[in-house]
């Protein structure tokens, strides 16, 4: 009767907790992240009694995750891939609605300006036809101008997101750490036993984490250690690295994500591909970037042949004609399009200038001019990451002409530039062309409509 109370007593306590099981899956039905739990039972050791095994009922064995790590890990994998699209179809369509919008846009713009233009040609004389062509070049300045401001506030609204991205970086793997600590704790050793509240907590900082930037998951032990998508360590174990945003080393109006290691920030933006920031440093690169220079080749296209046409001419006072635009090749505008790396030796003075040569010729990307040992220089075009041009030195004053522009090293100035190896410089040809875009005409007189006549 004794052994009958003891196996009874065995299936009552393991089925009390199979219920208390079943109810706590009832009462999280509805908590994001959670996984439903399932008690699991196995045999009491039978007891060897007068040459026979006498059976000493049931015992609760486990009470285990019901989950599939294979669908977990895809749908993670799904999660960085789908913000990331979702993100770049986001700030994809502010740009298209920015330029394909024909009010707002410059297509509507540019032939206003220049219907104006052969309107006031068609009768040189009528003044208010000229009158009309001024103002429509001024209204082309604005134009230019109200779409340089639309992208530089998308790029400093990608900023701020950048700075939100780079805290709950941290605090995620911060969260995700310590729960590698309290779960390490939990088991203490002991297989069987899985803490599976905690199991799921941090699943879920995992999945949230995955929505903001594509992570490798690697289990050691009872531990999940994190790495971004090219294999930069975020969390190991209960060490988890700090994520801040920092500014870019060539464009202060430009940030990037970096990870604080032994007292440092390094840059990690190109280990990331995924998630929402992977989307935002996407559009940045193959969108915003490429309208921001699309629409200053325009801008510095329209500027330098009006300004040649107009210069071939004979203005209504009998004078050669002038600018109606600003110059393409302004020192200051010049200046404007080349930028020294942040971390440039100190003791590097020299600067760089670049002039347009035939804006025919340009194109959307940037350059990036490295400064070597005994003079040495190589210009890559960062589009393709080609060298479009590279000497052995020693430096000169016109270093080199590439795709449409010269690059100048300041070396007549005076005193010359001193450049320091290791030097390097960002060249944007056209990225500030819509900024610099200025109607410089205020006389309707000096359109010069003439032929001159020697």
């Amino acid at each position: 009767m004794a052994d009958l109370l003891r196996i009874a007593t065995s299936g009552l306590v393991a089925y009390q907790g199979a219920l208390a099981t079943a109810g706590h899956n009832v009462s999280n039905a509805s908590v994001e992240g959670y996984s439903r739990q399932r008690a699991e039972f196995a045999t009491q050791p039978a007891q060897f009694l007068s040459g026979s095994y006498i059976g000493n009922g049931v015992l609760l064995d486990s009470v285990t995750r019901v989950v599939d790590e294979f669908v977990t890990s895809q749908l993670r994998t799904d999660a960085w891939v789908y913000n990331q699209a979702d993100t770049l179809r986001f700030y994809n369509e502010q740009i298209d609605s920015i330029l394909a919008d024909p009010d707002v846009g410059l297509s509507k713009r540019i032939d206003s300006f220049f219907n104006s233009v052969q309107a006031a040609s068609a009768d040189p004389r009528w003044l208010p036809g000229r009158q009309v062509a001024v103002s429509e070049a001024v209204a082309l300045q604005s134009r230019f101008s109200a779409l340089y401001t639309r992208l530089a506030d998308i790029n400093s609204s990608l900023n701020a997101r950048i700075d939100t991205f780079a805290d709950d970086i941290s605090g995620l793997a911060g969260n995700i750490a310590r729960l590698n600590q309290q779960i390490e704790v939990a088991v203490g050793g002991v297989v069987a036993d899985q803490p599976n509240d905690l199991l799921d907590e941090r699943e879920r900082y995992i999945q949230q984490l995955a929505e903001i930037v594509d992570v490798q998951v690697v289990t050691q032990g009872k531990s999940t250690n994190l790495f971004l998508g090219k294999g930069q360590a975020l969390v190991v174990g209960s060490l988890a690295y700090k994520a801040v945003s920092v500014t870019d080393n060539f464009d202060p109006t430009r940030k990037q994500l970096a990870l604080v290691l032994n007292g440092a920030s390094r840059v990690v933006t190109n280990d990331t591909t995924g998630g929402k920031l992977g989307g935002v440093l996407q559009f940045r690169e193959q969108v915003l970037d490429e309208s921001f220079n699309a629409i200053g080749r325009v801008a510095i296209g329209i500027a330098d042949d009006v300004n040649r046409q107009n210069q071939l001419g004979m203005d209504l006072d009998g004078d050669l004609g002038a600018l109606v635009f600003s110059d393409v090749n302004d020192p200051e505008a010049a200046r404007f399009r080349a930028r020294a790396a942040a971390d440039n030796d100190p003791a590097s003075t020299g600067g760089v200038r670049i002039f347009i040569d035939d804006p025919a010729l340009l194109t959307t990307s940037n350059y990036q001019l490295d400064i070597g040992a005994g003079g040495s220089w190589q210009l890559f075009r960062l589009s393709d990451s080609n060298i479009v041009a590279s000497g052995a030195g020693p430096l000169t004053d016109t270093l080199v002409t590439v795709d449409g522009f010269t690059v100048d090293l300041n070396l007549s100035e005076v005193p010359p530039g001193n450049f320091v190896a290791g030097d390097s410089f960002i060249i944007e040809p056209t990225r500030r062309g819509s900024d610099t875009f200025r109607a410089v005409i205020t006389r309707p007189e000096d359109f010069a409509f003439a032929q001159p006549v020697r």
